[in-house]
């Protein structure tokens, strides 16, 4: 399955407005795009850079219907196949961006464009850069060529360098609810997926890349079905098992929806045992320790 939609949906006005500037030479060189994780961002940016080298009628066709023909032409940039474009993320066995990759993009700068055409850089969460690779983009940005557009996504809950958010044009990318909940329906038809009908599951905070990939964990392994007492349990044990962090994440997220969806648990002494619950993973984390105390919380829970 694929990570970037051949669909983009609720990204209309922000697509034009970015394309309209760049194609009137007012895009500033360093663009900032920010907002919650899992609204959609990558795609968004993921589109707008494929689009750059489709020919007049292909773009006319994109337009129409904010849709490309086949998923070959985003494979081509998520591999790096557009010689003017350069995407840089952290890589999978990484916790940050390094300074070494940093400086591949300065190599890429440095180089001369053919027919002076427009290139294009996309960092993929800026956050995930260390110190130095911080550091060393903001030389570049600079002293960056008039042809050379930055595109540096950004998770809003994040912080970064003050002086490289200052060199930026910031979009800040939201959604209202109602607006949200629709992108997510036209997005699990997409992937024809069905959308599980439990309140529990899901919270405000959800975007519709946090409920796909929530949807998505849950079918593969076959768990749509339990209670959430019970997947909450499960995701407790794949973190014991795999260490995937993401497996906390669900875990935290369905336990804050167990106890305080739950009318009964409005209480105080029912509100300790979720933040006990919390602390008991805090712990296991930090310390590498058992997990058994917060699977044990849950399991005795009654509800």
């Amino acid at each position: 399955m694929h990570s970037i939609n051949i669909n983009l949906f609720g990204y209309e006005n922000y697509f034009n407005k970015l394309n309209t500037l760049l194609e009137k030479n007012l895009l500033p060189n360093s663009i900032l795009i920010s907002g919650v994780g899992g609204i959609g961002k990558s795609t968004f940016l993921s589109h707008f850079l494929t689009f750059q080298n489709l020919n007049t009628d292909q773009k006319k066709k994109y337009l129409n219907a904010f849709c490309f023909d086949s998923y070959d032409l985003i494979e081509k940039l998520l591999n790096n196949h557009y010689t003017n474009i350069k995407i840089l993320k952290k890589d999978s066995d990484s916790q940050y961006i390094n300074i070494d990759q940093v400086r591949k993009i300065e190599k890429f700068c440095s180089l001369q464009s053919f027919n002076n055409e427009k290139r294009f850089v996309y960092i993929s969460n800026i956050e995930d850069l260390n110190i130095n690779a911080s550091t060393a983009l903001l030389k570049i940005l600079e002293k960056s060529n008039e042809n050379i557009f930055f595109l540096l996504e950004k998770n809003s809950q994040h912080n970064i360098l003050d002086t490289v958010v200052s060199r930026c044009l910031k979009f800040n990318i939201s959604f209202n609810q109602h607006k949200m909940n629709n992108i997510s329906k036209k997005l699990l038809k997409d992937f024809e997926i069905s959308f599980l009908n439990n309140d529990l599951l899901f919270n405000k905070f959800d975007t519709p890349g946090s409920k796909l990939d929530k949807i998505l964990y849950l079918s593969q392994n076959k768990i749509n079905d339990l209670s959430i007492k019970d997947i909450i349990i499960f995701c407790l044990n794949d973190y014991n098992k795999n260490k995937n962090h993401q497996c906390i994440k669900y875990a935290i997220e369905l336990s804050a929806n167990l106890f305080f969806n739950n009318s009964v648990l409005k209480t105080y002494s029912l509100k300790n045992c979720y933040y006990e619950f919390i602390k008991y993973l805090q712990l296991s984390l930090r310390y590498n320790s058992d997990i058994n105390p917060a699977i044990n919380l849950i399991r005795e829970f009654k509800n």
